[in-house]
C-alpha cells in the first residue's frame, strides 16, 4: 500500500498568559479586557503574549480562545487595552491559544520553528506540506521559494483559517 506523508507546520501561536487562580470562568455577556501580558493582574484582564495585538484588530471582530471552545466579540480599544464582550463561555485555562480569525495579523506565516521542521521534513522525503494561518499569497511564495532552495518540489497545502486569507 502506498501511504503519503503530510508535514503540518504548526505556524505563529498566539496564548493567553499566566492566570491568577490558573484559570478564569468567563461568563456569557460579561466585558473582558485582553492585554500584552505574561501574567493576569486583575481577575477581568487577560495576558496575551502578542505585542502588535491593539494595531491589528478592530471593534467588531471576534476572538476565539482555547481552540475556539470560547468566544468574545471586541467592543472597543482603548490605549493599549483590548475589550471584548464574551459571546460563548467557559473556563479559561493559563496558556491556552488565542486566535483572532477576522484580523490580518502582522506574524509571518512561518516561525524560525516552521523553517527547522520545514529542514527535517524535506530531508526525510514527506510528500507534502501544509502551511498554518495563511495571510496571503506571499505566505505561500515564502515557503515553496524555501522548498526550492532546499533542493525539494514538494506541493503545499494552504490551511486557510483566517478570513483575511480568502480576502488576499
Amino acid at each position: 500500500r502506498q501511504v503519503a506523508i503530510l508535514q503540518d507546520l504548526q505556524g505563529p501561536k498566539i496564548r493567553c498568559g499566566k492566570l491568577l487562580a490558573e484559570k478564569v470562568k468567563i461568563i456569557v455577556g460579561k466585558t473582558y479586557t485582553l492585554a500584552f501580558g505574561t501574567e493576569q493582574t486583575e481577575p477581568s484582564t487577560i495576558p496575551i503574549d502578542y505585542a502588535a495585538l491593539v494595531e491589528d484588530v478592530s471593534v467588531g471582530q471576534n476572538v476565539l480562545m482555547d481552540d475556539g471552545l470560547l468566544a468574545f466579540k471586541i467592543t472597543s480599544i482603548d490605549g493599549e487595552k483590548v475589550k471584548v464582550e464574551c459571546t460563548v463561555g467557559g473556563t479559561l485555562k493559563a496558556r491556552k491559544g488565542v486566535n483572532f480569525p477576522d484580523s490580518k495579523l502582522s506574524l509571518p506565516a512561518m516561525t524560525e520553528k516552521d523553517s527547522r521542521d520545514l529542514l527535517f521534513g524535506v530531508a526525510n522525503r514527506v510528500d507534502f506540506i501544509a502551511l498554518s494561518f495563511v495571510q496571503s499569497p506571499e505566505d505561500v511564495m515564502q515557503i515553496k521559494d524555501m522548498i526550492r532552495a532546499l533542493g525539494a518540489d514538494i506541493p503545499v497545502i494552504s490551511k486557510i483559517e483566517k478570513i483575511p486569507a480568502i480576502k488576499a
